[in-house]
């Protein structure tokens, strides 16, 4: 079932603690609800530096966080959306989306659940795993190189 789950797009489930959730496979949808969030991401780091800016300095900071918006640097593919893909908050926020567009969850739920997950190592890899067989697609973009044996 592992392959025609991943040719027909089916999500694949996971269980930790007691619950069971389907993880979506990493579609358009999810790539495009994390390109929004590299946006807000970028936005919120212009927002912290407010307060020790002048007044055009912010709003020119704030320019060119609109020209980057407009331009798609934060789209999927770009280097910069594959930067934050691969930090712990980027792998955090994918694997959220992709429960959460799973399984119906809400997103502050699904970052709560993802969260118990990543304290765990070994369910951490067993989350790896699943999302790795959910996303087979060979003609899907991945930020990151193909890890050595998978």
């Amino acid at each position: 079932m592992g392959e025609q789950a991943s040719l027909l797009g089916l999500p694949r489930e996971f269980a930790f603690n007691g619950k069971t959730v389907k993880v979506a496979p990493r579609d358009f949808e999810v790539e495009g609800a994390f390109s929004v969030w590299a946006e807000e991401q970028g936005l919120k780091a212009v927002q912290r530096h407010q307060r020790s800016l002048s007044p055009a300095e912010y709003d020119l900071l704030l320019a060119g966080w609109r020209r980057d918006c407009q331009t798609s640097v934060f789209d999927w593919g770009e280097p910069y959306c594959w930067q934050l893909a691969v930090s712990e908050a980027g792998q955090r926020r994918l694997a959220a989306l992709q429960i959460s567009m799973g399984c119906g969850m809400g997103m502050t739920e699904a970052l709560a659940f993802v969260a118990e997950v990543f304290d765990d190592p070994a369910a951490r890899k067993a989350l790896q795993a699943v999302l790795d067989a959910a996303n087979q697609d060979p003609n899907r973009k991945r930020p990151w190189p193909a890890r050595a044996g998978g």
